[in-house]
């Protein structure tokens, strides 16, 4: 199977990366010519990569292509765009609806949607996608946990929770920089939140309950320092930002699938 990408940002290095690393490998994988510093990158890093000249001579060569340009040139750059029969596209444009992507590609032509997120370079985390395939599911599990969602709408669901890398990755600095600022040298800060938040996370995923208010209640030792930590962060209206912040990105979600 050969895999054709029509943008090369870097969600796309990710994605590419974690194909080419994977335990069995992709063996050919086909680039656009769009930055053409990272292409050249990750030509001359993997043997099965390779550069072409225009983004049709992608679509020419590749039976399954990974749409992940920039959402303001998605709709043009697939007008350009001429498929045959049988081949698969990935719509990873999260702002692209199903609906636009359709009508601009054949009928005969197989159409996703997925979220992939960064750590798929590593083949770790979640990389939800709509609608199931077998082809689908034993290609994305190569690269991550591959999660088949029933439709669109709940792809856009998942789309507001993968919405939280950044803020994740603030409350790491944040914390890193108040250690910083208490005298702690910034390599033993950010080694210690790093490992921190790691294991932390590391924790979450080994827990089978499905709820996570057990954690909750059992790091939030009665009178301790979690509790208070917690308490001063639910007073201040932390957590409900946080809601607020997801229902405001669904909604523009919602707003832009019309």
């Amino acid at each position: 199977m050969i895999l054709g990408f029509i943008g090369t940002g870097a969600i796309a290095e990710a994605m590419i990366q974690g194909f080419c690393t994977a335990s069995q490998p992709v063996k050919s994988i086909w680039l656009s010519p769009r930055s053409v510093e990272r292409s050249t990158r990750l030509a001359e890093t993997y043997r099965a990569v390779e550069v072409a000249q225009a983004n049709q001579a992608v679509v020419d060569t590749a039976d399954v292509i990974f749409l992940t340009v920039p959402p303001s040139v998605a709709v043009q750059t697939l007008k350009q765009l001429q498929f045959r029969a049988g081949q698969h596209l990935v719509n990873c444009v999260a702002t692209l609806t199903q609906e636009q992507a359709r009508a601009l590609i054949p009928a005969d032509v197989s159409l996703y949607k997925a979220i992939p997120l960064p750590p798929a370079a590593r083949q770790i985390g979640p990389l939800s996608y709509t609608p199931y395939s077998p082809l689908m599911q034993d290609l994305l599990q190569k690269i991550g946990t591959a999660l088949a969602v029933e439709d669109e709408a709940q792809l856009r669901i998942f789309a507001c929770a993968s919405a939280q890398i950044a803020p994740f990755y603030a409350l790491q600095a944040t914390v890193q920089g108040w250690l910083m600022q208490k005298g702690i040298a910034q390599p033993v800060a950010a080694h210690y939140v790093r490992a921190l938040y790691h294991s932390l996370a590391d924790n979450a995923i080994q827990e089978s309950a499905p709820d996570l208010h057990a954690m909750i209640d059992e790091a939030a030792t009665s009178g301790g320092l979690n509790e208070q930590s917690l308490q001063q962060l639910t007073d201040n209206g932390w957590f409900e930002q946080t809601n607020s912040a997801l229902e405001a990105i669904h909604q523009r979600l919602q707003n832009q699938s019309g």
